[in-house]
């Protein structure tokens, strides 16, 4: 009988302490998870300066997203990843050469393509020549 008895007592205690822990999840006594946030998505945009430009594609190395931007969809902004590869490349139309980009109003690249892989948000803007003034 007193055996009987202790195992009572016994369930009875560690129903009581499983009930005391689960309360004290629930109110938020304990330590929880913290669910992690994904980096927040920056944003690129793209310009031109005359209608020297036919097209300007821009491939996302780390996705494999292309798009191919044409004079009347410019401006044009989208969305990347920090650490993303942003590769751009300008198609001059009939008449022009491709000049420089200038990136945020103070850089000047000339390459094309350019690779980026840009911190921050940022505006690229490209800047072509008619074949006339290139003489």
């Amino acid at each position: 009988m007193k055996q009987r008895f202790f195992i009572i007592v016994f369930l009875i205690l560690f129903v009581v302490v499983i009930a005391v822990a689960a309360s004290a999840n629930r109110s938020g006594t304990s330590s929880s998870v913290t669910q992690e946030r994904p980096d927040p998505k920056l944003q690129f945009t793209v310009q031109s300066d005359t209608i020297g430009n036919d097209y300007i594609l821009v491939t996302n190395e780390a996705t494999g997203a292309r798009i191919t931007i044409t004079q009347n969809m410019l401006p044009f902004t989208a969305n990347f990843a920090k650490g993303d590869v942003l590769t751009f490349k300008v198609n001059p139309r009939e008449g022009y050469i491709f000049n420089a980009w200038l990136i945020n109003d103070g850089t000047w690249e000339s390459s094309n393509p350019l690779s980026l892989r840009p911190s921050g948000d940022f505006t690229m803007k490209a800047y072509f020549l008619g074949l006339t003034e290139a003489s």
